[in-house]
């Protein structure tokens, strides 16, 4: 599985329709999953889910386990539960690729690296044939930095 990580407070426009096209244009055909806590701010995610047929929210995912309000707190079910919905999110796209999205422009102060490291952990622990590579997706020139060693 590839989990890329994104965080749009890096891009150069403010302009909400400027940063969905920024996004669109690396998502590919990767699943975009918005794991902030409030979905709103510069970008809405009533407008991500009408630019982006495969985006998922907080809200429409259910995965409040995944927010940074309780990362650290969460019960192994909850967590189990989580996973099992994600891999079901994938499965059901046809992909295996998904891209974790999040305001904060660095990855490593941002909670979505930590449940980057979460699916790796899981997908090793559960003994799934699938290898797990993390990337960090800068924004706006789309380099990619190797997350690997970051925790």
């Amino acid at each position: 599985m590839e989990v890329k990580t994104i965080g749009y407070g890096g891009f150069y426009s403010h302009d909400e329709s400027e940063m969905i096209a920024e996004l669109k244009r690396h998502i590919g055909d990767s699943i975009l999953i918005d794991v902030r806590a409030k979905p709103y701010g510069a970008i809405n995610y009533h407008s991500l889910r009408k630019a982006i047929p495969k985006y998922h929210s907080v809200l429409q995912f259910g995965n409040t386990e995944f927010s940074e309000l309780d990362m650290f707190t969460i019960p192994e079910e909850v967590f189990e539960e989580g996973m099992q919905r994600l891999f079901e999110l994938v499965r059901r796209h046809g992909t295996n690729k998904i891209i974790l999205m999040c305001s904060e422009s660095d990855a490593n102060r941002c909670h979505r690296t930590i449940i980057a490291h979460k699916i790796k952990k899981y997908m090793k622990n559960k003994g799934t044939e699938l290898e797990c590579e993390i990337k960090h997706l800068l924004s706006p020139d789309a380099k990619l930095v190797d997350l690997q060693k970051t925790l």
